[in-house]
């Protein structure tokens, strides 16, 4: 009778430790999608800030190129109105040298007074770019961090009942083990013994 409530037993073990075994591997399949996922999270962030910074690099370059279009358009009036004084200078005639200089001089003015509104106004627009870019990196890390702390959180939890599932198929595995040799024992002292 002993041997047969040890094969019960051994047998309601064996498919305790199976259950355990399926639940320890699907909470480790979980855990690597888990992973994966995180890293995914993670390279999208990365991926996010850098065309953010592209985007940032070329409103930039942009705003450079055409703060330099505008001091270059005005250089270039500027020459031609240096060169029309010059030209008004060999004539000799003095009303037109007198107008071509106030020309120039009127010119050179405007070209000072533009180049300063451009620089502050480059200066500006430089500004709310940075603000914009820090602005948009805020708000990327702060939901990944979000959704990244979540995940952790899973992944702790997935660590914490694996940690519980090994330790129960450490102590089932060491019963199984008594309970076959209690088993085989008990078998040994069943058997009829013949010829005593």
């Amino acid at each position: 009778m002993g041997f047969l409530i040890f094969a019960f037993r051994k047998l309601c073990l064996k498919r305790e430790i199976n259950q355990k075994n399926y639940r320890l591997m699907t909470i480790s399949n979980r855990q690597n999608r888990l992973h994966e996922q995180i890293s995914l999270m993670q390279q999208a962030e990365a991926s996010m800030k850098n065309a953010w910074s592209s985007i940032s690099n070329a409103a930039t370059s942009a705003n450079q190129n055409i703060f330099q279009m505008d001091s270059q358009a005005g250089q270039d009036k500027l020459a031609q109105s240096y060169n029309a004084y010059q030209e008004a200078r060999k004539s000799g005639d003095d009303s037109q040298v007198q107008q071509a200089k106030e020309n120039y001089v009127t010119l050179q003015q405007e070209q000072y007074n533009r180049n300063v509104s451009q620089m502050g106004i480059f200066q500006s627009s430089q500004a709310a770019i940075i603000a914009a870019n820090q602005a948009v990196n805020n708000v990327f890390s702060a939901a990944d961090q979000a959704q990244l702390s979540a995940l952790q959180r899973e992944d702790d939890q997935y660590d914490m009942e694996k940690e519980t599932l090994e330790s129960e198929l450490t102590r089932m595995q060491e019963e199984y083990s008594n309970v076959k040799k209690a088993e085989q024992q008990a078998a040994k002292d069943s058997a009829p013994s013949f010829g005593q």
